[in-house]
């Protein structure tokens, strides 16, 4: 019978590490899009809008990164009670973040000039980013992180 105090600290453990690599991915995501893709790649001509591809990214990584994130808290929490609560805090702040930029008016960013250089991560901060993808973010994490730490006890053959 495991102990009570083991069984707290493990979930504890499990919902903290998750997070951490739930964060440290949008740490290492604008990176990794930065030297890959140019500035232009990511933003239509002229304006802050995102392209297609930049919007697909963004879908790509955020579930990606939810799904590990998952599945790290239920590894390290053994059970499924604090991949939940990992799930609940996460939809609560995204769904915070994204209510917070709903309501930040963003209408008229200065004009961009093509072959401009800018970080990608002040690109976002600018980025007319459409109002269904600020509302999916919060969803997508959420059931990311969900389906990642669904994964099934193993029996054991022995």
């Amino acid at each position: 019978m495991p102990n009570t105090n083991d069984t707290l600290l493990r979930a504890f453990a499990g919902v903290l590490l998750g997070y951490v690599a739930l964060a440290s991915s949008n740490v290492l995501f604008p990176r990794l899009i930065h030297t890959a893709f140019t500035f232009d790649d990511l933003f239509q001509p002229a304006c802050y809008a995102p392209t297609p591809l930049f919007i697909a990214l963004i879908l790509s990584f955020a579930a990606g990164a939810s799904l590990i994130a998952g599945y790290l808290c239920r590894t390290i929490a053994v059970n499924r009670k604090p991949v939940f609560v990992f799930a609940a805090i996460i939809g609560i702040f995204s769904f915070f973040a994204a209510m917070i930029a709903l309501s930040v008016p963003n209408d008229s960013p200065p004009p961009r000039v093509d072959g401009q250089s800018m970080a990608v991560v002040s690109g976002q901060m600018v980025a007319q980013q459409p109002v269904w993808l600020k509302l999916a973010q919060p969803v997508l994490l959420t059931a990311g992180i969900l389906v990642g730490g669904s994964r099934r006890r193993l029996k054991s053959h022995t």
